[in-house]
């Protein structure tokens, strides 16, 4: 399984990888990759056909002093589907405004409930 992880704040990036690192057993894993901005995102979605993607709506484009777009899932979500149709997308922003485009999923509880949220996901789509 491929996944990428879209996250603006270091910490909450670090805590959803170990979290999903966690839920998900390593023989699974193909390959993880995390980033922090919108356009590394892009770049990394045109490359590869990820399973799963989890990000945020809002997030920043062109390194850490880039403006702060509020158009994540309405500019990666079409691209995600377009590599892979049956990618699952967790979206992490349940009070996101100007969404066009929506996740498969929303995560809306506390973080330390991820873990739970992510296998009952993969159970439902990967097993």
């Amino acid at each position: 399984m491929k996944i990428l992880i879209v996250e603006p704040y270091e910490d909450v990036l670090k805590d959803v990888e170990r979290q999903v690192i966690a839920s998900v057993p390593e023989s699974k894993i193909e390959q993880l990759d995390a980033t922090l901005y919108l356009d590394n995102a892009e770049r990394l979605i045109e490359k590869k056909k990820y399973d799963l993607v989890i990000l945020v709506h809002e997030l920043p484009y062109g390194g850490p002093s880039g403006e702060l777009l509020n158009e994540g899932y309405n500019i990666l979500i079409p691209k995600i589907k377009k590599q892979n149709p049956n990618s699952i997308v967790i979206g992490m922003s349940p009070r996101a405004r100007n969404v066009r485009v929506k996740p498969d999923y929303v995560f809306e509880e506390r973080m330390n409930q991820f873990s739970g949220f992510i296998r009952a996901v993969l159970r439902k789509h990967f097993e």
